[in-house]
């Protein structure tokens, strides 16, 4: 079971990617749990890579959301408290607002982020 970060779920998608393989491989062994602000992420980085190659960027993230949430593991975050979001991001300059959620998901639930994003993976393990 594992938090999946943005990092990982666009190597998933990406073929071409060094991190494919182990995405792939991570993802396959069980439960994973995405939050919506990793969601925003990812389908906006699809739209905007896609847009780049001169396809319909939209079409793009709706299908990898679709696949995305088709596979047997998916789990929605919904849960979210602002508070100690807060409070991981304001202790560490170099998270986003979503890596920090991210953090404070995996502590509260007791999950393995799954991350490539270095700065993330300090902070969590940091506070874990």
């Amino acid at each position: 079971m594992g938090v999946v970060d943005s990092s990982t779920l666009l190597d998933l998608f990406d073929a071409q990617s060094p991190g494919h393989a182990k995405a792939k491989a991570r993802l396959a062994k069980g439960t994973f749990t995405v939050t919506p602000g990793v969601l925003s992420e990812v389908t906006q980085a699809v739209r905007r890579r896609a847009a780049m190659q001169g396809l319909d960027g939209a079409k793009a993230a709706r299908d990898m959301l679709a696949a995305l949430r088709s596979l047997p593991g998916y789990t929605f975050a919904a849960q979210a408290d602002d508070a100690g979001i807060a409070k991981i991001y304001a202790s560490d300059a170099g998270l986003s607002y979503v890596d920090a959620w991210g953090v404070w998901l995996a502590r509260k639930s007791g999950e393995d982020l799954w991350t490539h994003d270095a700065a993330q993976a300090r902070a969590w393990r940091r506070l874990r």
